[in-house]
């Protein structure tokens, strides 16, 4: 419905493959439920965006997103 939602939860990062991936794990709360999750963050010199890969524990599924930084904010688009 378009609304935000509001979560309470903890996030590690830690450079990861040499220090070319910032490598995100989240722990904490949605909807009344436990759940964890891991982000791994890029930037592709090829096509000059970042990109990033997200899986958690709530879906059969990964996430794929693509971006940019304006303004020190990454602005990233999930397909």
């Amino acid at each position: 419905d378009g609304k935000w939602v509001t979560t309470k939860g903890k996030v590690f990062t830690k450079w990861a493959v040499s220090k070319r991936y910032l490598q995100f794990s989240n722990q904490g709360e949605i909807f009344g439920h436990e759940t964890e999750g891991v982000m791994m963050l890029t930037y592709d010199a090829k096509s000059k965006q970042y990109g990033s890969t997200w899986f958690d524990s709530m879906a059969a599924y990964s996430m794929r997103s693509v971006g940019t930084v304006e303004k020190w904010t990454l602005n990233l688009l999930s397909d």
